[in-house]
């Protein structure tokens, strides 16, 4: 698998981390021995940074850095695929938004081979915060509590952001390999998520009250990977345990550009990027849903109608990454019947619209799943809520795309070649 750049802050130390090879890729950018171009005074090396534990809590916030801006890369690109977001005549983003990603890189496979925050790259961000995450909990690993202040609450935050570097590569893409290792299966990738958020939760546990967003963080993460692998029981005694007001998000900074909110940037700020037609005007009962906000702006050059959302309302808006809501939403799957009735209208008089009212378990259930598409509206989980509950695509494979050609019926990223090409256990 592979590295990429991150880059993170911490008050006013930059850190400027770096690409790995590809398994002999020469495109990569640098080396671990490499800094992106930071100001001279806060370049630092590798070898110094995970051999001195003073740097400690510099890596594990780099490790959440980096993550974030994968992130942020992952809501853009898995909203085209599933239709939350469309192009507006940007080119760049035609081959994901008609549903035929291209494995293969260059312009029509962006998602395989570009960087973080350069509007439609994934794989390498995403698989680059991963290996960092897990580079830094097992150097923090080898120190000792002597060595490094709070070490156990470092080791739950890099712990949890490397378990969900493992759950969104799971959800985003069709296989997955770590570390040149065999290709697995989305389930083999949630179990590794699992393991990590395991630690993660013994690490906050041991460390009390300051590592408290990290615990609920992990059980968040935990309750949704297991929910991925049907296993109920135990994603309801996680979700169970996190306050139903938690959240805890991406951060986002404007000036940055790999701390930029990207749907502000392609959606807002640019004419890259509209909403979907499901989300031009969505109501419940006549009245506008305010979790899903959205405003049209008019007729593009090309006559096409232009929707911008705004749930994020700047390049430095936060993008939520685990929220009791989430938890709350996993309980209602898992129990329905007048518990997930309950939790549905709690939802609801939160945000001013009318109660939900069924004893139908076809009915409670669907309304669940609608529910997760409003409240996690630009949030990265609709496309595998379209996978697990099997949800049909729309508009249906081998209709006419906007822009040319038909739309395919793609429901995950493939693994991209550059993984095939480079891994020994993929290319024989």
């Amino acid at each position: 698998m592979t590295t990429s750049p991150v880059a993170a802050t911490t008050g006013r130390t930059k850190l400027g981390l770096v690409c790995a090879l590809l398994i002999g890729m020469t495109a990569c950018k640098s080396t671990f021995n490499d800094i992106i171009s930071v100001d001279p005074a806060d370049r630092v090396s590798e070898g110094v940074l995970f051999n001195d534990p003073n740097q400690a809590a510099l890596l594990t916030s780099s490790a959440q850095g980096q993550l974030e801006c994968a992130y942020s890369d992952y809501v853009l690109t898995l909203g085209l695929l599933v239709g939350e977001l469309n192009s507006l005549g940007a080119t760049q983003f035609y081959s994901v938004d008609a549903r035929r990603p291209d494995p293969a890189g260059g312009f029509s496979g962006q998602y395989a081979v570009n960087d973080c925050n350069t509007g439609i790259g994934l794989y390498v961000p995403l698989s680059s915060a991963r290996f960092f995450a897990d580079k830094v909990l097992t150097t923090l690993q080898g120190w000792t509590d002597a060595q490094v202040p709070n070490r156990s609450t470092l080791i739950a935050q890099a712990a949890a952001y490397a378990g969900y570097g493992y759950l969104l590569l799971g959800e985003g893409f069709c296989s997955m390999a770590i570390d040149a290792g065999p290709e697995l299966t989305p389930a083999q990738v949630f179990a590794l998520a699992n393991d990590k958020f395991a630690i993660s939760i013994a690490a906050a546990q041991t460390a009390g009250a300051s590592a408290a967003d990290f615990l609920n963080m992990s059980l968040v993460g935990r309750a949704r990977s297991r929910l991925n692998l049907a296993d109920n029981a135990g994603a309801l005694a996680d979700a169970q345990l996190v306050p139903a007001s938690f959240v805890r998000s991406a951060t986002r900074a404007l000036g940055n550009l790999l701390r930029e909110n990207q749907i502000f940037d392609f959606v807002n700020k640019t004419v890259a990027l509209g909403l979907g037609p499901d989300y031009f005007d969505v109501r419940y009962n006549g009245v506008p849903d305010p979790r899903v906000p959205a405003v049209f702006a008019g007729q593009t050059t090309t006559n096409v109608a232009r929707y911008t959302q705004t749930k994020y309302t700047s390049e430095g808006a936060p993008i939520p990454l685990a929220t009791g809501i989430e938890a709350q939403l996993i309980i209602a799957e898992i129990q329905g019947g007048q518990a997930a009735v309950d939790i549905i209208n709690a939802q609801h008089a939160a945000v001013g619209l009318d109660p939900f009212s069924s004893s139908d378990p076809t009915a409670i259930m669907n309304q669940v799943i609608e529910e997760r598409r409003r409240a996690f509206f630009l949030e990265g989980h609709r496309n595998y809520d379209r996978i697990r509950f099997s949800l049909p695509l729309d508009p249906p494979p081998g209709s006419p795309y906007r822009w040319g050609g038909l739309f395919a019926d793609a429901k995950c990223l493939p693994l991209p070649d550059i993984e095939r090409l480079n891994n020994p256990n993929l290319n024989q």
